[in-house]
């Protein structure tokens, strides 16, 4: 069991997404179909904006919709992986995170994802366009080497 915790996370660039990859000694897997994730999202004094997204073969585990990148604005997550990622099944992820969007707008979500099938020893984070400005990332339920 481990869990990826990410606070106060701001883009470089406005109106992004992330995702969020895993790896093995070899590296990050970057297969364009690796990952299946299912998620949720309500924007907060929004009536009938709720949504329900899904990809079944995507290239990492979707978070977010449309990031900002201003003072306010940002995401933070926890997300628990609750299958052992140990190469005999996929690895898979439920989780929370909250978003201020490039509106300034709040956006709830919850999520859910499957990613390969791999001896784990790694994890990325990447916006969909630019860099990481500013944030905390952590992990719990994991050994160093």
């Amino acid at each position: 069991w481990l869990m990826i915790v990410g606070s106060d996370l701001r883009p470089a660039t406005d109106g992004v997404r992330c995702l969020i990859k895993s790896g093995t000694s070899a590296g990050i897997d970057e297969g364009a179909s690796d990952y299946a994730w299912w998620k949720t999202q309500d924007q907060i004094g929004t009536t009938g904006f709720a949504a329900y997204l899904t990809d079944s073969g995507d290239s990492g585990i979707r978070l977010g919709r449309s990031i900002g990148n201003g003072t306010s604005e940002g995401i933070g997550f926890v997300i628990s992986m609750t299958r052992p990622p140990n190469g005999t099944q996929n690895s898979s992820y439920q989780g929370s995170f909250l978003e201020i969007n490039s509106g300034a707008a709040i956006e709830g979500q919850a999520m859910f994802g499957i990613g390969p099938n791999n001896v784990i020893t790694q994890f990325q984070f990447q916006f969909s366009s630019g860099n990481v400005t500013s944030g905390t990332f952590a992990i719990y339920g994991a050994k160093n080497a």
